[in-house]
């Protein structure tokens, strides 16, 4: 009963808001700028993939926001950084961390929602690449759907549920070039992303 009474309210809610990305993105220190910079003139998706996968989401969660805006992003980037992002947690009635998500509107809840507004909107069709697919994430869909099913939540979770790879495996490591997501040329240049996490998962 109290998820029901606890996703009524979040319907309500979510369907009275006007998203404005801009806000979500306008958060930001130089660090973020340099390795979008990097990544705008590397524009491959497979490039943009490997920082996504080898991403430490300590570091904020800006980049990974720019990246599936992008055009180009691969539904297999899109798919990694939805779910590494753990919705079945964000947006679970139970969870002690839900209510401040929904309350300070955290980067991790936007960029969920971007996701799956970009979903609603026929975005990430191409999936050319693989991701990652762990029995940990499996569990988090059935939980997602579990929550999502009696609740009569926005659509737009609904359409997210189905975001699944197709073409899955389920072990691929972090890529070198990528020390914990940041371009080497960058990390390696001790620019400092992350010692002060302004949007720490």
């Amino acid at each position: 009963m109290l998820a029901l009474q606890f996703f009524g309210a979040l319907s309500k809610w979510v369907d009275g808001c006007v998203i404005d990305y801009r806000d979500f993105f306008a958060a930001d220190d130089g660090e973020a700028d340099a390795v979008i910079q990097w990544l705008n003139d590397h524009p491959h998706p497979i490039v943009r993939h490997r920082c996504a996968y080898s991403w430490n989401w300590d570091n904020g969660h800006r980049v990974l926001g720019w990246i599936v805006s992008q055009p180009t992003c691969d539904r297999a980037t899109a798919i990694h950084v939805f779910w590494a992002a753990r919705p079945h947690e964000v947006l679970d009635p139970t969870s002690e961390f839900t209510a401040s998500y929904l309350e300070d509107r955290s980067s991790v809840y936007n960029l969920l929602e971007l996701i799956a507004d970009l979903i609603g909107d026929g975005r990430f069709t191409e999936e050319n690449l693989e991701t990652q697919w762990s029995e940990d994430w499996e569990q988090g869909t059935r939980r997602f759907a579990s929550m999502l099913s009696p609740s009569k939540l926005h659509a737009k979770w609904e359409r997210a549920l189905a975001f699944l790879p197709k073409r899955p495996i389920f072990e691929w490591n972090a890529h070198p070039g990528f020390p914990e997501g940041i371009p080497s040329e960058i990390y390696f240049a001790n620019v400092d992303i992350g010692s002060s996490p302004r949007m720490a998962h």
